[in-house]
């Protein structure tokens, strides 16, 4: 049902398009974010967002629970592409436990080349430019939502072939450069982080996501 409600906004695409179509949305080079981010069969969660292209980091504040009937401890994902690794941290009272996983591919940032425009659409109460793209060969649905005005993203929604949806709402947005600190994990916690095996969904499912939606 998503996917061919996915291909019905396609098909009308380029006719609105045609008539009025803004210039192509640019992803800033830096910028922190509030992040509602929700992923089919996991339960929704806020998460504060930091990015940096030029420092080639991103970093994650949030909470995570593992299970229905857990409670959720606070989290903390560092990625660091120049040293290739995602240290994952979780604080749980006065327990600390750090994962050192590597992190896969290069730094990326969407890549609007070939997304076409939809025309204006309403998210909350905010009016947006809708923008939608479709990667045939790995079976992806790609749309986004950018602020009309600021041309700040709203929204994103990626749809894969087996019709699993992600979307990131962004609740408030700030583009700026950040500062490096944020990017550097406490000595006292990184040597205790531990080195686990990556899965190999894990590994497939971050290659997948990141050819089909970004530019390397």
């Amino acid at each position: 049902m998503m996917k061919a409600f996915a291909l019905a906004i396609l098909a009308v695409a380029l006719p609105v398009a045609l008539a009025q179509t803004p210039s192509k949305p640019v992803w800033p080079k830096a910028f922190s974010a509030s992040v509602l981010e929700e992923y089919s069969g996991s339960q929704p969660h806020f998460d504060r967002l930091f990015w940096d292209s030029n420092l080639k980091c991103e970093r994650r504040d949030g909470s995570r629970s593992f299970g229905p009937n857990q409670r959720p401890v606070r989290f903390e994902s560092i990625v660091n592409y120049n040293e290739k690794i995602d240290y994952e941290v979780f604080f749980d009272r006065d327990q600390v436990q750090c994962h050192a996983r590597p992190a896969f591919g290069n730094f990326t940032q969407p890549d609007f080349n070939q997304f076409t425009y939809v025309g204006r659409a309403l998210i909350g109460q905010v009016v947006t430019n809708f923008w939608v793209t479709q990667n045939k060969t790995r079976g992806t649905f790609f749309s986004y939502w950018e602020d009309a005005v600021s041309r700040e993203p709203v929204r994103m929604d990626l749809l894969d072939r087996e019709n699993r949806e992600t979307r990131l709402t962004f609740m408030e947005f700030d583009a700026a450069p950040q500062d490096p600190a944020l990017f550097i994990l406490p000595d006292a916690i990184k040597a205790t982080c531990t080195k686990p095996e990556p899965k190999i969904d894990d590994i497939a499912m971050k290659v997948i996501d990141q050819k089909s939606v970004f530019k390397h």
